[in-house]
């Protein structure tokens, strides 16, 4: 049985990262306000780094989400 679920069900609460499909696996996905974003619009972002230090990158296309697993115990 799969865990995806549609996009439209993502949680938009700024806080719930989660495991998202555009085509391809995309990690640790969030909605949130992106780097540069045009009028402040939220979007579903994912962590960047670089020399300059963190940011967010829009992700676009996305069709299906899964929650991520829990942990190993030890």
């Amino acid at each position: 049985m799969s865990n995806w679920k549609p996009i439209e069900t993502a949680p938009k609460d700024f806080v719930t990262h989660f495991i998202g499909f555009n085509g391809d696996l995309v990690f640790d996905v969030w909605w949130d306000q992106p780097e540069y974003s045009i009028n402040g619009n939220c979007t579903w972002c994912v962590p960047k780094y670089d020399s300059q230090g963190f940011y967010r990158e829009e992700v676009s296309g996305l069709t299906h989400w899964m929650e991520l697993p829990e942990p190993p115990s030890e």
